[in-house]
Order: C-alpha cells, then structure tokens, then sequence
C-alpha cells in the first residue's frame, strides 16, 4: 500500500485538546480498532497507528508523534480509507470503533465487526476478492448428560437466516463441521460461558478455523416469552419463503430461538427495518461432506488471507477456481467448496447445469456481456 495514505496531518493547535480527549475514552480490546474522523480525513493513535504502520501501510514513515508524551498517529485520507477498512474486518478479523467530534470531546458514533459490518457491508464486498467467509454465527450450549447445541446464522448481505439445534459429541466435530460449512466471520456466545469445562474446546475450534469471537452478557441469550420470540422469527421472514414452514419446527427448539434472539439484539434488527426480507433454512448437516480445520489446511481448500493480501496468486482451490466477475458469485463458489455434496440426485443437477454452460459457449458469453 503507497504512503500517500497518511499526507493528512492533525491540526497542531487542536492536538493537547485532542490527546485530553483521547486519553479519557475508557479502555478496549487490543482486536479493536479506533478511527477518529477529521471531516476530511481519519486517524488512528497509539498501538492501532502502529500496527497500521507496520502491518497494512508498510511503513514507519507514515507515523507522526504528537504532543509532550509523543502519542504515536497516522493520519488516513478517506480514499485510502475503504482498503484499511477491507484488511481490519475482513482479513484480519478484528472489530472497528468510528468517533467524531462533538463539542469539545469526542463521542462514539457507531461500530462494526466481521459478522455485524453495519452501513459498511456494501462498501466492504462491493470490490473484494477475498470473500471466502461473511456473516455471523451465535451459539448456545446446555450441558447434561448431553451437550446439546444450538446454532443460529445469519448473513445480511444475502438475507438468509438458518438455524438448528443438535446434541454432540465431547470433541464437537458436528459442531466443527457446521462452522466450515457456514464460514461466518464472527461467532457470538454468552460470556458466562468462558469458565465453564466446554468452552475451551469450543475456543480452540474458532481458534483454528480463525473465527473472531464476540462475549456478550448472558441477558442477550434470555428470550423472554417464547412465543413473542417466535413471532419476532416469524415477523423476519418473507411471505413466499418456504422456510415460514420449516421456522415453525423450531418451537422445540429452544436453544436454537435463543441463539437467534442474541442475534436480533447484536444487530439491533428491528421488525419494521427487517420484515419480510429473510429466507429461512433449516442446517443440515447431513446433506454435506463433512469437512473440519485440518481438512480445509491439508487440501488447501482456501489460502491464508493475512499471508495472501498484498498480491494475488493461485494459492488454493478458491484462488483456482475463482474467475467469478460478481460477490455474489463468490459467495456462491466459497459455499460450493465448504459444501461438498452427498446427494446424487442434486450432485447430477449441478453438473447438469455446468455441462449446459461448458457446451453453449455463446450462452455463457451473452450472459457474461450484458448482465455481468
């Protein structure tokens, strides 16, 4: 990335009130990186100017120190702005705060994550070649005599909502084979959970699988009335979708509601924003290969994102196959490869379907031309 990223500079009579205001902002996360914005330009300070320097813009030139206490700072002009952003959330998973001035301090004005990307889903997907995972995943467990697990997924961008309810085994391989199948770039659990004898075997599968995890409070999980959550479920979905059937079927599972109440509260989605524009699926697991860490590594199904981003080559299957000219056929690709199917008939279609293409080359082409 060229240095002309951070020309910008702090207006030097305004830095002893900025850095007064910096420095009472309460503590974060070291996954969490703060943006200030000038009106014509961004900035970052303290670690977060300094891992940008070093890790995205490459350089160290681009780091000005100001103030008595020489606080670390890269000014970002906004055009640069978009692919810091694109390596933050989506590469290197971690969560973005935004703040702006407001009278003489500055104030939070939203935030975003890898699965909660907010106003900046268009912008981060629109022009991204590394779309190999998207979307959120939450979880919630309930241990007895069996572990039983519930799963709720979502992803904005496409509308689609799933969820399912299961019991596994003490190694969490359905658990595990899910989470590849989905991809999601963050996983949400209920932070009660982090003491407790499974979560660090639940932890060392995000881990692997380089999944951002987000604890919040055990309230999110709390759903209340059952039936008002269903409703809300039911409130989401499209009329024509198929899914309003197979969301009724959920109504034993109460774990499963659960994960997806903490997923209404994480995104904030409201009724009247939201109804009617999800389609619901049920996961089956049984319907794909199943398909775990190692396996994605061993067969390089997909390549390393941080070691891959500063140039293109055809590091995995992803990398070889990807000629898609669209996100959404990405998207599509990634599901494909993280979904192996098991079902002949649909196995058939599928190759039914990339003979039809293979063999009218001049389809494929029109196509091409006028609607991609």
């Amino acid at each position: 990335m060229d240095t002309d990223a951070a020309i910008t500079q702090l207006d030097i009579p305004a830095e002893a009130e900025f850095i007064k205001c910096y420095h009472k902002l309460e503590e974060k996360s070291d996954l969490t990186f703060r943006f200030f914005d000038h009106k014509d330009f961004f900035t970052v300070h303290g670690n977060d100017a300094s891992f940008i320097a070093e890790h995205i813009i490459r350089t160290q030139n681009v780091i000005r120190y100001i103030g008595s206490e020489k606080l670390a700072s890269v000014a970002i002009s906004a055009n640069k702005l978009d692919s810091i952003l694109r390596e933050l959330l989506i590469i290197r998973r971690y969560r973005i705060e935004f703040y702006e001035k407001a009278d003489r301090s500055w104030k939070l004005r939203n935030k975003c994550s890898p699965g909660n990307l907010g106003e900046l889903e268009e912008l981060i997907y629109s022009n991204s070649d590394c779309i190999q995972s998207h979307g959120l995943l939450s979880i919630k467990v309930a241990t007895g005599d069996d572990t039983l697990i519930g799963l709720a997924y979502i992803d904005t961008f496409e509308r689609c909502l799933f969820a399912c309810e299961f019991a596994d085994n003490r190694y969490y391989t359905t658990f595990e084979a899910l989470l590849v199948q989905l991809g999601p770039q963050e996983v949400i659990i209920s932070e009660n959970v982090q003491n407790s004898s499974y979560f660090k075997q639940i932890d060392t599968i995000l881990h692997l699988n380089n999944i951002l995890v987000t604890k919040l409070k055990s309230q999110m999980f709390n759903i209340g009335s059952f039936d008002t959550e269903m409703k809300r479920i039911q409130n989401l979905l499209h009329p024509s979708s198929k899914g309003v059937s197979a969301a009724n079927d959920l109504g034993t599972q109460k774990l499963a509601v659960s994960a997806i109440g903490a997923i209404f509260k994480f995104l904030n989605l409201s009724d009247d924003e939201s109804y009617g524009q999800y389609m619901f699926h049920r996961l089956k697991i049984d319907s794909f290969m199943r398909l775990d860490s190692s396996v994605i590594t061993s067969l390089n199904l997909f390549s390393n994102l941080q070691n891959n981003s500063q140039h293109k080559s055809i590091s995995s299957l992803y990398s070889l196959l990807n000629n898609c000219k669209t996100a959404a056929g990405k998207r599509l690709l990634s599901h494909w490869i993280r979904q192996p199917l098991t079902d002949l008939m649909r196995i058939d279609e599928r190759l039914d379907l990339v003979e039809h293409f293979f063999s009218n080359a001049g389809c494929s082409e029109t196509l091409s031309e006028n609607f991609l």
